[in-house]
């Protein structure tokens, strides 16, 4: 493994429950699934610098700003989300969020807070020390764990895989480096 990437075992996660503490839509819910059908895990990045709370604020709200839903998402689309100090589970894996397109029955969503740089985007920022030394240890909590049935090198995306199209910068250059190299260990 590089220099320049987090060790995977270095380190045990925390990851918060904010399943119940984020406020929902009013009426809206996410379908439910067997965690069976899982096949992927989709990385993505926020594509902007804000916290937890006022994306999924963002998320919920009903109206033409609203890019997933108009009436409003039910909640963050995301299952977990790294921001720069804490990982925070948002929904429970068994809830079909609305974070790839087409993908949403058969795959978890991870999005890194940010405003990272890719192929034809200029980001405002780079992911830190935290969300870099992060990844590895969530994504082994994850393989070896509740995905222990799912195979890294079958299963790991970026969001772009799946639309290189529209999200090709999504979860950005450092991220997907990161990605790369975590399924060659």
């Amino acid at each position: 493994m590089s220099n320049n990437y987090p060790n995977p075992f270095s380190k045990k996660i925390v990851i918060e429950d904010a399943t119940t503490t984020l406020p929902w839509h009013p009426t809206r819910m996410w379908g439910k699934r067997p965690l069976s059908y899982i096949k992927y895990v989709v990385i993505h990045q926020s594509i902007c610098i804000s916290s937890i709370e006022a994306i999924n604020k963002y998320m919920i709200t009903p109206g033409k700003q609203n890019h997933i839903s108009k009436l409003g998402c039910p909640h963050i689309p995301y299952h977990i989300i790294v921001d720069e100090e804490k990982i925070v589970q948002a929904n429970n894996f068994t809830d079909v969020t609305w974070h790839t397109k087409g993908y949403n029955l058969i795959s978890i969503g991870i999005c890194f807070i940010g405003d990272f740089s890719g192929p034809t985007y200029k980001g405002k920022n780079k992911p830190n020390e935290f969300q870099k030394n992060s990844l590895f240890p969530l994504l082994d909590f994850l393989y070896k764990g509740t995905f222990s049935y799912l195979n890294p090198r079958e299963s790991l995306y970026g969001h772009c895989h799946f639309d290189p199209n529209n999200k090709q910068n999504d979860p950005g250059f450092i991220i997907n480096d990161l990605l790369k190299e975590y399924i060659k260990l």
